[in-house]
C-alpha cells in the first residue's frame, strides 16, 4: 500500500526565515544601483592615470679646450667648432629610463662637405654613467655628439675607433717643466698624430761644447710637434761657440717634420765669439709654423734658417715657414756681429709672413750667408 506523505505546515516564524535571504539580496542590489548612479553623475570623483613611455637614453656633453683659455664655440644646433692642433677634453654623462645605450661623435673638417664624415662610438654605457676622453683634430673641425639607447653597431665595420674612458685620439698631450723633460718628450714623439707639449715652468737649456750634435732639440722625421707655453713662462737657450764655417741651433726640424710654436717667450744667446752663427730653428726639409710668442735673440742669431732643395741632403723636399703672429726683436739695437735677421733662406717663395707678426729690426734674407761672407762684412 502506498501512503502519501502528509503536507508540512509552515508557521509565521518559519516563513520569515525562508524569505530573509531574498530580502537581503534585494536590499544589496538597491545599494549597488544607487552607488553606480552616484559615480556616473558626480564630477567630484577622479580616476588615476598612467603614462606609457618608450625607452630613452640621453647624455650631457661637456667640451673644453686643454690648451687654450677661450671657450669652445657651439651653435644653436649643438655643433661644436674645434680648432686644429688643439687638445679638447670631452665628457659624456648619461641619463634616461633605458638601462643601456651608447654615445657617438661625428665630425668633419670645417671646410669640407658634411657627406665626408668620420664617426666614433663608445661601447655600451649604463644610465647615469660618465666617461671622458681627449680629442686632437688635425684641421679645423665641426663636431656633433649624440646618444642612443641599445647597443652600437659593429665598430670594426662602421666605426673604426671605439671611445674609451681616458682615451686620447688624434695624438698625445704632455706637460714638461725642465730642459731634460722637453728633450724626452721630443724623443718619444711618434708619427701617429700630433704631439702637443705644454711647458709649465721656466726652462734653461744649454748646448755643450763637446756635443756631437749641432742642435739641442731634434724634431724628428715625420713627427708633428706643437709647443705651447703660458705667457708668464720663458724658454732660454745658450749655445756654445762653433768652429769657423759651422752653425748651431736650438731646434732642428728634420725632413718631413712639422714644428708649431703658438705662445711663450723664447730667448737665445750665443757663445763669446762675435762671428758665431746660431739659429733658434734650423729647418731642413720640414714645416715651421709660428702663430704667437715673443722671440728675442742676440749677436748673429737667426730666428729661422730655412734650407730648401739641393743645397742640403734633403734635395727632394721643400722647407716651408709660415709666420702668422708673434713678436721678433733683437736683444739690443745694435750687434757686434752680423746684422739681425729673422730668416735666412735660399728660397724666399717658401716664406709666408702675415701682417699679424711684429718685426723689429729684422728682415728676410733670400740667401744663406756663409761664415766667409760674414768675415768680409766685418772688414
Amino acid at each position: 500500500m502506498i501512503r502519501r506523505k502528509k503536507d508540512k505546515t509552515y508557521t509565521g516564524a518559519s516563513m520569515v526565515r525562508i524569505l530573509l535571504p531574498s530580502i537581503l539580496g534585494a536590499v544589496l542590489c538597491s545599494f549597488m544601483m544607487v552607488g553606480t548612479s552616484w559615480a556616473w553623475f558626480s564630477d567630484d570623483v577622479s580616476t588615476g592615470s598612467y603614462t606609457i613611455q618608450t625607452a630613452n637614453f640621453g647624455a650631457d656633453v661637456t667640451v673644453s679646450c686643454l690648451t687654450e683659455t677661450d671657450e669652445v664655440a657651439v651653435s644653436d644646433t649643438g655643433v661644436y667648432s674645434l680648432k686644429a692642433r688643439e687638445a679638447y677634453s670631452v665628457s659624456f654623462e648619461t641619463s634616461g629610463i633605458a638601462s643601456k645605450g651608447f654615445c657617438t661623435m661625428t665630425y668633419h673638417e670645417a671646410d669640407e662637405s658634411t657627406e665626408t664624415v668620420e664617426k666614433m662610438s663608445t661601447s655600451v654605457m649604463e644610465s647615469e654613467d660618465k666617461i671622458s676622453f681627449t680629442f686632437i683634430p688635425q684641421e679645423d673641425t665641426e663636431c656633433l655628439f649624440n646618444a642612443s639607447w641599445g647597443e652600437p653597431q659593429d665598430v670594426t665595420r662602421s666605426m673604426p675607433r671605439t671611445i674609451v674612458d681616458g682615451g686620447v685620439y688624434g695624438g698625445t698631450v704632455c706637460e714638461v717643466a725642465s730642459a731634460e723633460a722637453l728633450k724626452t718628450a721630443l724623443d718619444e714623439a711618434n708619427t701617429d698624430g700630433i704631439t702637443i707639449i705644454k711647458i709649465t715652468d721656466n726652462i734653461e737649456a744649454s748646448h755643450a761644447e763637446d756635443s756631437e750634435d749641432n742642435f739641442i732639440y731634434d724634431i724628428k722625421e715625420d713627427t708633428d710637434v706643437v709647443i705651447k707655453m703660458d705667457d708668464d713662462k720663458s724658454f732660454k737657450a745658450t749655445l756654445a761657440s762653433v768652429e769657423e764655417g759651422e752653425s748651431r741651433s736650438v731646434f732642428k726640424v728634420s725632413e718631413g717634420a712639422t714644428l708649431t710654436i703658438d705662445s711663450g717667450s723664447y730667448t737665445a744667446t750665443t757663445g763669446e765669439e762675435d762671428n758665431d752663427i746660431f739659429d733658434l730653428i734650423t729647418n731642413e726639409g720640414g714645416n715651421v709654423f709660428i702663430n704667437g710668442g715673443t722671440f728675442t735673440f742676440d749677436k748673429a742669431m737667426a730666428i729661422i734658417r730655412n734650407i730648401v732643395g739641393s743645397d742640403t741632403a734633403t734635395a727632394d723636399n721643400n722647407s716651408t715657414v709660415t709666420i702668422d703672429g708673434g713678436t721678433f726683436k733683437p736683444a739690443e739695437e745694435s750687434f757686434t756681429g752680423i746684422e739681425a735677421f729673422i730668416i735666412y733662406t735660399n728660397n724666399e717663395n717658401e716664406i709666408a709672413v702675415s701682417d699679424n707678426a711684429v718685426l723689429t729690426n729684422v728682415s728676410i734674407v733670400p740667401s744663406i750667408p756663409s761664415q766667409t761672407e760674414n768675415d768680409n762684412e766685418e772688414e
